[in-house]
């Protein structure tokens, strides 16, 4: 930046010397041809300088321009020389024009550096016949004056856009907000709501761009949302984690007495304590199956310990009843075909 500043003050005392050198041909006792042609390769020289300090520019091209007219009342030049530079400075002019107007039939892009490098054109080439003067100028004019205003509704259209997008953002803010609301009471509500989250977060990240004010605004409003959202839900696990570790202790507690009845043989007394056992463990809180699982295993082996144990000693005693029947039955037959040998 200090290169380029350095730059442009060095172009700004070149274009200051250049005025003065024209200025000064006015004294000069030569040619006119000459006079004309050291004019002439000054306005080369003029055109041919960079950029100068943008706060010189207006003031030096008027500058320039009331030195250039100057000269040419100073050399009464004849007219058909004199309508020649005219007709080239509107030809270049009209070229400009174009230039300018061809700007309209493309998207917008660079459209306003282009413009600006135009200007700094026009203001370079010298003056045209005055019947053409302010129709040229307008001509010109015009068609800057419509590129600016496509720039603008352009930049007019992002805003809108950029605001549009801040308040959907606001808006999702919100829905995550509701999904609070009332407080998801189970896993599988927490699970349904986590979704939910994942599909308004990913549609707050695609609501862009947003304008640059109102990045930090957006970005603290989302994470403070989600923020919220997340410490809700870790209480809830938290406390559900407490939940399950007490209610697994009843079901292990539940599991212990079933394991040391397991091996009795008190078929009728036991058998009823393992099926109250049953009942308790149907009736007692709810314990996850990933933590539960091993434990209701357990259980059920106990519990199936007992009673295909029962099982097997009452069908085994059945086998006997039947086996003594048998024998009765036998005993019986015989009785009654036992004769008296007197």
């Amino acid at each position: 930046r200090k290169n380029q500043e350095k730059k442009e003050l060095d172009n700004l005392k070149k274009k200051k010397d250049i005025i003065s050198n024209i200025s000064a041909l006015i004294n000069e006792n030569e040619s006119i041809k000459l006079i004309y042609n050291r004019f002439k390769s000054l306005q080369e020289e003029w055109r041919n300088i960079g950029k100068v300090p943008i706060n010189e520019v207006d003031d030096l091209w008027k500058n320039y321009n009331h030195h250039v007219e100057l000269f040419y009342d100073f050399l009464k030049i004849n007219r058909e020389l004199r309508n020649l530079d005219f007709r080239k400075n509107l030809e270049q002019k009209i070229i400009l024009c174009q230039k300018a107007e061809s700007l309209l039939n493309n998207s917008f892009a660079k459209n306003s550096f282009i413009i600006q490098d135009l200007h700094e054109k026009w203001k370079e080439i010298g003056p045209v016949d005055n019947k053409y003067s302010n129709e040229i100028w307008k001509r010109f004019q015009d068609a800057t004056k419509k590129i600016n205003k496509r720039r603008n509704d352009y930049y007019s259209s992002i805003k809108e856009k950029n605001r549009e997008n801040f308040i959907i953002k606001t808006k999702i803010c919100s829905q995550i907000n509701n999904l609070l609301i009332p407080l998801p009471q189970s896993h599988s509500g927490w699970k349904q709501s986590i979704e939910k989250l994942d599909i308004l977060s990913n549609k707050w990240k695609k609501s862009s761009p947003i304008d640059k004010k109102d990045l930090k605004k957006a970005f603290n409003l989302f994470r403070s949302v989600i923020n919220n959202f997340n410490s809700h839900k870790n209480n809830f696990y938290k406390e559900r984690k407490n939940t399950n570790k007490a209610n697994l202790l009843i079901k292990i507690n539940i599991c212990e007495k079933a394991e040391k009845l397991s091996k009795s043989k008190d078929w009728d007394i036991t058998g009823k304590k393992l099926i109250k056992l049953q009942h308790d463990w149907k009736n007692s809180p709810f314990v996850p199956d990933h933590l539960s699982s091993k434990i209701w295993k357990r259980f059920r082996n106990a519990c199936d310990l007992f009673f295909n144990s029962r099982e097997e000693y009452y069908k085994k005693n059945d086998l006997e009843k039947i086996e003594n029947l048998k024998y009765k039955e036998r005993i019986i037959y015989k009785l009654k075909n036992f004769k008296l040998t007197g």
